[in-house]
């Protein structure tokens, strides 16, 4: 019985796309479900996903261009499996990386975090490591908010009706952890090898963005908020959100995007 689902939201990715699909090929672990969202490419994108559906039965959709939140959405919506990891279209998984998550599914957490590499196009690659144990809303390891990197337990992500944020176009990974985090209080990383390689492209949205995603991903942070105001959440996880906010604000990144513009009340 496959157990496990990996979401792949594809977007103009020809480039990379046949180096992603084969390192899921190429898993230890067979038994698993692969669905692949075309998101509207424009270039060879979905011939590709086409090719690989037919040779190794990945459910392929493709649907018009909306972003890579609805297409996340999307594919949440068309898993039945226990359990669903991500995979970005540019990114590689390591031959153990499925059967490594499935095991620590026995750990029965609603989330569990892998170690991964990082890689820029401009720079060699380097891990991103973190210590083994359980982290929480306020004790958050680096890369906490990535989705690349995690095994959710899917019918956690369906009971408390999370979704990523369709209106948000960066950050939106880091949202949706977010609300699960302050629902499910802790998440556990698993220790030893990285066994993602992350690949930040340059013509990512992350380095083509403007001020608008940045004020954005600013005004969704103060959304939730007060939704979590409103529902008389504990203060501390509204205090932690805060923390995130302020960060965000000192960091290189948003410094670089605002350039200096005072766009906060």
């Amino acid at each position: 019985m496959i157990k496990v689902s990996v979401i792949v939201p594809i977007y103009n990715a020809e480039k990379y796309l046949e180096q992603c699909l084969d390192s899921i090929v190429n898993q230890t672990l067979k038994d698993i479900e692969i669905i692949l969202i075309d998101d509207g490419s424009t270039d060879g994108s979905g011939t590709v996903c086409d090719q690989y559906g037919e040779k190794y039965g990945f459910r392929v959709y493709h649907i018009q261009n909306r972003g890579v939140s609805y297409a996340r959405n999307f594919g949440l919506d068309h898993t039945e499996t226990e359990f669903v990891t991500f995979l970005d279209s540019d990114d590689e998984m390591a031959e153990e990386g499925v059967r490594v998550l499935m095991g620590a599914s026995e750990l029965d957490q609603n989330i569990v975090m892998l170690n991964h590499w990082r890689q820029y196009s401009d720079r060699p690659l380097f891990p991103k490591m973190n210590l083994e144990g359980t982290y929480s809303l306020h004790q958050r390891p680096s890369q906490w908010w990535g989705v690349w990197n995690k095994l959710y337990k899917t019918d956690f992500i369906r009971q408390n009706n999370v979704r990523f944020w369709e209106d948000i176009h960066f950050g939106e990974d880091e949202m949706f952890n977010l609300e699960l985090l302050i629902i499910n209080g802790t998440f556990v990383q698993i220790g030893g090898a990285a066994l993602i390689r992350h690949f930040n492209n340059k013509k990512s949205l992350v380095h083509s963005m403007g001020v608008h995603e940045v004020i954005r991903q600013d005004e969704a942070l103060h959304e939730l908020i007060r939704k979590l105001e409103a529902r008389g959440e504990d203060q501390r996880k509204i205090e932690a959100v805060h923390e995130i906010i302020a960060e965000h604000r000192a960091s290189k990144l948003y410094e670089k995007h605002l350039n200096g513009l005072d766009c906060f009340d």
